[in-house]
């Protein structure tokens, strides 16, 4: 949307903006997820009365997983990446 308004000026300098967006936008989504999953594993490991419990197990897993999602939307970036990295971490 940023590119394709009717005011937008396009120069040579924007196929560089667009790459710089797109990197800018997987990493984040990237940092996000890898967080979201180190705190998740981290959470899992160190409170091991989580873990007795298969249905609160699978519940936290869950939601580490859709947090991850939630924060990635919120912020801009794209929550299939973020979801993706967090769900390997996870693992």
């Amino acid at each position: 949307m940023k590119y394709s308004a009717i005011n937008s000026e396009i120069n040579w300098i924007t196929p560089f903006k667009i790459i710089n967006d797109f990197c800018s936008l997987g990493l984040d989504s990237l940092l996000i997820g890898l967080v979201l999953g180190l705190i998740s594993s981290l959470t899992l490991k160190h409170y091991r009365e989580l873990s007795k419990n298969p249905v609160a197990e699978n519940m936290l897993i869950f939601c580490f997983g859709y947090l991850s999602y939630v924060i990635s939307e919120v912020a801009g970036n794209s929550g299939i990446i973020s979801l993706l990295t967090c769900g390997i971490i996870m693992a």
